[in-house]
């Protein structure tokens, strides 16, 4: 290769310009690096959770479920309760 071309300012200018492409690859990685290990973090946070949930309803059922019927909203009872909250 030319030695007077690599101790050009053209080449120089390129060589300048390529390593700010390097940098901000670099820190981009970095970035990202950061958020795939805050993801990997809440999908074990919530796979924790779901195990619990699990848990608690594998034992549940094994204690017979409830011993009354589970009350649910009428319409009429959603109705009311609605009218209250937007008064």
């Amino acid at each position: 290769m030319d030695v007077e071309l690599l101790l050009s300012d053209e080449f120089a200018s390129f060589a300048a310009s390529l390593d700010s492409i390097r940098r901000e690859k670099k820190e981009a990685q970095e970035d990202f690096k950061e958020l795939y290990e805050a993801y990997k973090s809440k999908m074990s946070e919530l796979e924790s959770a779901a195990i619990q949930a699990q848990k608690e309803w594998e034992d549940w059922k094994a204690s017979g479920g409830p011993k009354e019927p589970v009350a649910t909203k009428t319409k009429e009872s959603k109705k009311s309760t609605a009218t209250k909250d937007s008064e």
